[in-house]
């Protein structure tokens, strides 16, 4: 290698305008990840199972949950595979739990009431459920 070579300017994020190293997570991946821990409770499957389908550790699918590991393309689409989605579903742009675009659950009961919520068939019973909510909010303003 050529010792007067140029070395490339680091790399900003287009968000902060923070330096990023090739391996920092941001707030993307950490999107990612709370809409891959959404799915995988929502078909009520652990980190180990999940973990185990991709032949890596539940820790390690805790990180990638967290947002602390960066996710590859290739890996991406395997979780994908695994959870019975396409890989866009994790993606920010695109919402595929039908919330507003950028609101996902991040909170342990948020993510349970939506998953137990998803199982219901019963129109009525979704219905009620959503005017108790809806009810709870008027009463908290």
């Amino acid at each position: 290698m050529n010792r007067f070579a140029r070395v490339p300017a680091p790399v900003k994020d287009q968000f902060s305008g923070d330096r990023l190293s090739k391996k920092a997570t941001n707030q993307i991946d950490k999107e990612i990840g709370t809409r891959i821990r959404l799915r995988r409770t929502q078909i009520g499957m652990s980190q180990t199972k999940l973990g185990d389908a991709l032949g890596i550790t539940f820790q390690q699918v805790q990180k990638y949950e967290k947002g602390t590991n960066r996710i590859s393309v290739g890996r991406l689409n395997q979780i994908a595979q695994t959870l019975g989605v396409n890989a866009t579903y994790f993606l920010p742009e695109v919402d595929g739990t039908g919330l507003p675009a950028g609101v996902t659950p991040a909170d342990k009961d948020s993510l349970e009431l939506l998953s137990l919520f998803d199982r219901l068939k019963s129109k009525s019973m979704r219905q009620a459920i959503l005017a108790l909510a809806r009810s709870a909010c008027e009463q908290e303003r």
